[in-house]
């Protein structure tokens, strides 16, 4: 985790996640929080997810408790994920129930980018207060972000 500022009683931190290539609901998770990259072989797309791991949240909001006698809020928490065409060809995008360059898409919506095109997308809060859960009993959240559409 690198410390990015702090401005009054809020600080804002900056999280490397690392990408992996993995079917979402049968591979095991290695780390708190994963992007997992997964080619779905019946549809020919590649789906990118979100996946955590509530019960290390829930660990770390114990430790915090233990230590500072303060807790864990996740309420405010909203990961972005900037993707971009770095490919030759055009590519096409679906994305649901996110925020695109700030905007709300509740339906699924192809974007299409060409070349050297990019699009910021930022969870819903009601996909970052699920995939961000700190139960003690749940051992990952799952959440779908973006479908690459196969040629």
């Amino acid at each position: 985790m690198e410390y990015v500022s702090c401005d009054g009683d809020f600080a804002d931190y900056s999280l490397d996640v690392p990408l992996r290539m993995a079917d979402p609901y049968r591979s095991p998770m290695q780390d708190s929080f994963e992007i997992v990259r997964h080619d779905d072989t019946e549809s020919g797309n590649i789906k990118l997810y979100l996946r955590s791991k509530p019960t290390a949240l829930c660990n770390l909001n114990k430790l915090i408790r233990d230590e500072f006698y303060q807790s864990l809020d996740l309420t405010e928490v909203s990961p972005r994920i900037y993707i971009e065409n770095d490919l030759r060809e055009t590519q096409t995008l679906i994305l649901n129930q996110v925020f695109v360059n700030g905007v709300p898409v509740i339906e699924p919506t192809e974007f299409v980018l060409d070349r050297r095109d990019s699009v910021d997308v930022s969870l819903s809060d009601v996909t970052a207060a699920w995939v961000f859960d700190k139960s003690c009993n749940i051992s990952s959240r799952t959440a779908l972000v973006a479908i690459w559409v196969a040629d």
